[in-house]
C-alpha cells in the first residue's frame, strides 16, 4: 500500500530538487541489497533454531515417557549432558536470530538518518549555487524521509515471511508423511478375528534389526512368548503386526486378510502394542492390570494364572494390591523396594508381551 507513495513522494523531490531524487534511490537499492542479504541469513538461522527447539521438545518427550527405563539404566548424567548441549545450541541460535533482526532495524535507522544528512549536505551547494532554495531544501528533505520510511515495513514484512515459510516447511513435511496403508478391502463391522497370524516370507529391515524369510503361524486364542537377542528383535516383529513397520517383501495376514487390506478403525481398536516395560501408574497392580477397569479383574487375574506369573505375583507384600507410587515405585520400605519393583515389573512384561 505504501509503494505508491514512494513513487508519488520521488517524483516531488525530482520536480523540486532535480537530481537529488538519486540520493533516496540509491538508498532504497543499497538497503535492499543488504536486506536480501541478512534476510537469507536470518532465514537459515530460524530454520536452525526450529530444529532445535524441535529436537529439544522431542528430548523432553522421550525423557518422560521413557523416564522409569531412564533411571533404571542410570541415565540421568548422560541425559542432562545431550539436554544442556541442545539448550545450549538452541539459545545461541536464538542470539543469532535476535541479532539479525536487530541489524536489519540498525540498516533501516542508518538508511533514514544517512539519506536526511547526504541530501542536507549535498542540497546546500544547490541552494549556496541558487538552484534550490532553502524551502525547497527542506521538503526535498521530509519528502526524501517519507520515501524511504516503508522500508521499516518492508523489513519486518521479510522477518514475518522467513518465519512463516519455516512453519509451512514443518507443516509440509508433516502432510507429506504417507498415511497407514489400511485399504478397507475387509470390514467386519467389530473388531477383527484373533487369528491365525500369518507370515510367509517376510523380509524387513529397521536401525538395528533385519528380519528375512520368516515363515510363522500364531493360532488364535494362544499365548505365545516372543523372545530374541537383543529385545529389539521381537519388538520389531510385533510392530510388523501392530502395522507399524512395513515389510519389504513377503506377506503377513489374519484370518487369511492381509494386514493391509483391513479397515483401519477396526485394525487399531483389534490391536494394540504395548512397550516391553510399560508404564505404572499410581494404584495397585491389579488396577494397572486392567488399566483401572473393575470389570476385566477376573479375566486378567485368569490370563496371569494361565502364564504362570501367580506364584511371582504372590512373592510381593500385597499380591495384587501391592501399590505403586507415584513415582513407579512399590510403596515399601527401601530395602525390599527394588526387588518388589523387579518383580511387578516383570509380571506385567510378561503379561503384555503376548501375542
Amino acid at each position: 500500500m505504501d509503494f505508491p507513495f514512494v513513487l508519488i513522494f520521488l517524483a516531488l523531490v525530482a520536480y523540486i530538487g532535480g537530481p537529488l531524487v538519486f540520493i533516496p534511490i540509491v538508498v532504497w537499492v543499497l538497503v535492499g541489497a543488504l536486506v536480501y542479504v541478512i534476510g537469507k541469513k536470518l532465514a537459515i538461522a530460524t530454520e536452525d533454531l526450529a530444529l532445535s527447539d524441535a529436537e529439544r521438545t522431542r528430548m523432553l518427550i522421550l525423557v518422560l515417557s521413557g523416564l522409569t527405563t531412564a533411571k533404571a539404566l542410570s541415565l540421568e548424567d548422560r541425559l542432562a549432558s545431550i539436554y544442556n548441549k541442545i539448550n545450549h545450541q538452541r539459545l545461541a541460535q536464538q542470539q543469532q536470530v535476535d541479532w539479525l533482526s536487530a541489524k536489519l532495524q540498525e540498516v533501516i535507522q542508518a538508511a533514514s538518518q544517512g539519506t536526511t544528512l547526504i541530501l542536507v549536505m549535498l542540497g546546500c551547494l544547490e541552494v549556496l549555487n541558487g538552484s534550490l532554495t532553502t524551502g525547497g531544501l527542506a521538503a526535498c528533505s521530509i519528502l526524501a524521509g517519507r520515501a524511504i520510511a516503508p522500508l521499516s515495513a518492508i523489513i519486518s514484512l521479510r522477518s514475518r515471511l522467513v518465519s512463516a515459510k519455516t512453519a509451512m516447511s514443518h507443516v509440509d513435511d508433516l502432510t507429506a508423511i504417507p498415511a497407514e496403508a489400511f485399504s478397507a478391502e475387509k470390514i467386519y463391522q467389530q473388531k477383527i478375528p484373533n487369528g491365525p497370524i500369518r507370515f510367509q516370507k517376510v523380509d524387513s529391515s529397521n536401525l538395528g534389526t533385519v528380519i528375512q524369510q520368516l515363515n510363522l503361524e500364531i493360532l488364535p486364542k494362544t499365548l505365545v512368548t516372543l523372545q530374541s537377542n537383543p529385545l529389539s528383535h521381537a519388538s520389531h516383529l510385533l510392530s510388523i503386526i501392530a502395522g507399524f513397520q512395513k515389510i519389504s517383501t513377503g506377506e503377513v495376514a489374519i484370518d487369511g486378510v492381509l494386514l493391509h487390506a483391513h479397515d483401519s478403525k477396526e485394525f487399531r481398536q483389534s490391536v494394540n502394542y504395548v512397550a516391553p516395560w510399560p508404564t505404572l501408574f499410581a494404584g495397585s497392580l491389579l488396577e494397572n492390570m486392567t488399566m483401572f477397569r473393575a470389570e476385566y479383574e477376573p479375566q486378567a487375574m485368569a490370563i496371569a494364572d494361565s502364564l504362570g506369573l501367580t506364584a511371582k505375583i504372590a512373592e510381593l507384600p500385597n499380591g495384587y494390591q501391592t501399590s505403586v507410587g507415584e513415582n513407579d515405585q512399590p510403596d515399601q520400605s527401601d530395602t525390599n523396594q527394588a526387588n518388589d519393583d523387579d518383580l511387578l515389573h516383570q509380571a506385567l512384561n510378561d503379561m503384555h508381551n503376548q501375542v
